[in-house]
């Protein structure tokens, strides 16, 4: 499956969970020409990023991460260690709300590999079934939302093909 219509799928299986619990629907803009949509911009470079650094495992097998708050012998996936950026961070960096007065981002992040766990289906179902994921898809105040996936594991350890990383980023801008 092409990664544009696996991107157009989580976005519709994640309105499905949002509206069926009377949230509004997220967007998602699509920049026509040299325009950027900012937002999109910084999770198409995560999830480039995740694929070519490899830095989803543990502390032990990557060394140069951020360890987790709750786990600290694993990597923190929404850290970047070459950058040292966290979701704002990029979101500012790639322009997010330039002209606004308020605004917040999420974001949730999702490998999966062997054929069942690889599919958008596999991934939404996996953040709702993980309470902080569910949190942000289930987030109010989101209006938009740009999913990237990309061929390939962000985890070290993980050689089982296919394997597909997912980086999903939530806005709001006011």
């Amino acid at each position: 499956m092409q990664t544009s219509k696996i991107e157009q799928s989580v976005l519709c299986l994640v309105n499905a969970e949002r509206t069926a619990r009377g949230l509004q629907p997220v967007k998602r803009y699509v920049g026509l020409g040299r325009v950027v949509v900012p937002l999109g911009s910084a999770t198409s470079k995560q999830v480039a990023d995740a694929v070519r650094i490899r830095w989803w495992g543990t502390v032990a097998q990557v060394g140069d991460c951020t360890p987790l708050k709750s786990d600290p012998s694993r990597c923190d996936v929404h850290i970047n260690p070459e950058t040292g950026t966290d979701p704002a961070a990029r979101a500012k960096a790639a322009g997010y709300c330039r002209k606004g007065t308020s605004w917040a981002v999420g974001e949730n992040a999702y490998l999966g590999w062997g054929r069942a766990s690889v599919t958008p289906r596999a991934a939404v179902t996996w953040w709702m079934g993980s309470p902080p994921h569910r949190a942000t898809i289930l987030t109010p105040g989101y209006t938009e939302m740009y999913t990237r996936a990309a061929y390939g594991s962000a985890d070290p350890s993980v050689s089982v093909t296919p394997a597909m990383t997912y980086v999903q980023m939530f806005g709001r801008c006011s």
